[in-house]
């Protein structure tokens, strides 16, 4: 019997339960209200939190058509095989193509890629936070504090694929998924201005690289043509003084010969020739390995006076290479390719007001905000269960306080 007792003494007992939970329903209620009160508290502190999406779009294939102009560039290469190497530093959108001219990758693809590569370096974003007052400067006891809020709520700044339907992607027979800034903030007015200056700033950082990388190219191939230039002048002066040096060891050995063809008073020419004939031709044979004072000094002397007269002018008809030089030459310093090129970069909508590579599409934001009753049904559900617990934990030590008396 006592084994029994034991047993039904140490079983739950649900009607007790229930009697205590009922006994302790004003401690359960103030409990429940004391949470209440503080979380409805906090949260009319608290400004009206909500989550943004807002598209960001690639203009299209209409309004990329006024860049065309810069498309194509037309600047020689300047790479004639081995008179000038090959080495000429090109940017992700410049590349040479068949025709050996730099083509500008200017669509409304790159234009958007560009754009959306500015967003993702987020320095922008951290820029207009600053500048306007995004977060408060106020709400932080020192700039250190406040430069590592701007910079964490910049990262929050989410850039991610649209998941817009496929037709609404296609732009021009292009595939371009549009993206989309999303991000929780509390205050509608300074978040639509926060777009404005970003997209603002993003198509203006955009423009500049661009016109960066186009005044980078143009420089780069004027200062190739100047070395281009001057390295056929060098290699046409080297021509000549090689010519010089050849023309002065030629004379001199001319003038050996002659001496000694004097000496041996030999005035006509003496090598021997040959003749085998036959009813079709005439051949001759002729012994060149015969000494060259064998010519007579008549002739030997009547060549160095011809190359001792040649002009300026005339010595250019025997400097092998040298016309093909000088065409080369010529050719560059009357190709206008780069001058026509830069007066059309300098006129184009580039250089213009109103240049757009992207879109932010600020005034079509979604804003989604954070149901407050959802907290306050936590926060009852909560109060309920917490109040319960110290009722019948209060209940128990009671209960065994009892027993030990």
């Amino acid at each position: 019997m006592v084994r029994n007792s034991e047993i039904h003494d140490d079983e739950v007992n649900l009607v007790e339960l229930v009697k205590a939970v009922w006994e302790g329903k004003w401690k359960i209620f103030l409990i429940t209200t004391i949470l209440l009160l503080i979380t409805y508290s906090l949260q009319s502190n608290k400004k009206d939190i909500f989550n943004a999406k807002t598209e960001v779009r690639p203009i299209s294939s209409t309004q990329a058509s006024k860049y065309l102009s810069l498309k194509n560039i037309r600047i020689n290469n300047f790479s004639y095989s081995s008179i000038a190497d090959n080495s000429f530093l090109i940017t992700e959108d410049f590349f040479f193509d068949e025709k050996n001219e730099i083509s500008f990758d200017i669509s409304n693809k790159r234009l958007f890629e560009i754009f959306v590569e500015v967003l993702k370096e987020r320095s922008l974003f951290e820029e207009v936070i600053r500048k306007y007052n995004i977060i408060d400067a106020k709400q932080y006891s020192n700039d250190q504090q406040y430069n590592e809020a701007i910079i964490k709520f910049a990262s929050s700044i989410k850039i991610i694929p649209s998941t817009y339907t496929k037709e609404n992607k296609i732009i021009n027979e292009i595939d371009l998924s549009p993206v989309v800034i999303e991000t929780e903030y509390d205050n509608v007015k300074k978040w639509k201005n926060f777009l404005i200056q970003v997209n603002s700033l993003a198509n203006e950082a955009v423009k500049n690289s661009l016109l960066s990388q186009y005044s980078f190219i143009l420089s780069s191939a004027k200062k190739r043509r100047k070395f281009f230039l001057e390295d056929i002048a060098m290699k046409i002066d080297n021509l000549k003084v090689d010519y010089e040096r050849k023309t002065f060891d030629r004379l001199t050995y001319l003038m050996e010969q002659s001496k000694i063809a004097k000496e041996l008073g030999i005035a006509k020419n003496t090598i021997e020739v040959q003749n085998f004939g036959n009813q079709n031709a005439l051949l001759s044979n002729v012994k060149t390995d015969s000494p060259f004072y064998l010519r007579g000094y008549e002739a030997i002397d009547k060549e160095v006076e011809l190359i001792k007269s040649r002009t300026d002018l005339s010595k250019k008809a025997f400097i092998k290479g040298l016309l093909n030089l000088e065409q080369i030459q010529r050719t560059t310093i009357q190709d206008k390719s780069l001058e026509r090129t830069e007066l059309n970069f300098l006129s184009s909508a580039l250089n213009k007001e109103g240049f757009i590579a992207a879109t932010i599409n600020v005034y079509g934001t979604k804003y989604k905000f954070i149901d407050n009753t959802r907290i306050l049904l936590l926060t009852l559900i909560s109060g309920l269960t917490i109040g319960i617990f110290y009722v019948l934990f209060s209940n128990a030590i009671n209960i065994s306080n009892r027993k030990k008396r």
